[in-house]
């Protein structure tokens, strides 16, 4: 299964994900993104506005495959 990394952005700062996360395809990797962001604002663990908030999401290389925008990401359960 492919490894996939989830690197959080606040502002100016990054929080690399060192160990990543075997998902059965993008699309699941995706998904799993998209949790991880329902669950920082749902939580409340964010740190200043919500705007300046993103989630990076790199293959095993590395690679930035896709960033996902905290504002905006919110899935209402």
């Amino acid at each position: 299964m492919p490894r996939y990394f989830l690197h959080v952005h606040n502002g100016g700062r990054v929080f690399p994900d060192p160990d990543g996360m075997d998902h059965a395809d993008l699309s699941s990797a995706r998904g799993y993104a998209l949790h991880v962001i329902d669950e920082f604002i749902a939580e409340g663990l964010l740190d200043g506005p919500i705007s300046g908030h993103f989630l990076e999401l790199c293959d095993a290389d590395h690679t930035t495959i896709e960033v996902f925008a905290f504002a905006g990401s919110f899935r209402p359960h």
